[in-house]
């Protein structure tokens, strides 16, 4: 019988932080989430996902956080700092090749 060593498997090139591995779409599989780059400051872009127990990339995407203080609305410098947050996050994933779908592997 052969067994994986999950902890011998490296983040994705990409990740700033992993979780453990978790049963999170199957009872018999385990992937990890992990955060990747994130930008901004009162609006806060970043992306995400999941990796799988071989080393792939399940899944990529894009999260955005707004800070309570701006749930009412963004002003004028908040929505330009979302907008440039969002295209360089966008970017990102194209380079990733995450860009269609919000999949793609590292």
């Amino acid at each position: 019988m052969t067994t994986t060593n999950y902890a011998d498997i490296p983040a994705p090139a990409d990740a700033t932080k992993v979780t453990e591995w978790d049963r999170i779409f199957a009872v018999n599989v385990l992937h990890r989430f992990f955060y990747g780059t994130q930008r901004g400051g009162r609006v806060r872009v970043g992306i995400n996902g999941y990796q799988n127990p071989d080393g792939s990339v399940r899944e990529r995407w894009i999260t955005v956080t707004v800070v309570p203080d701006l749930s009412n609305g963004l002003d004028a410098g908040a929505a330009r700092d979302l907008a440039r947050a969002l295209i360089a996050a966008a970017d990102e994933l194209d380079e990733l090749g995450a860009g269609k779908g919000g999949t793609g592997s590292s």
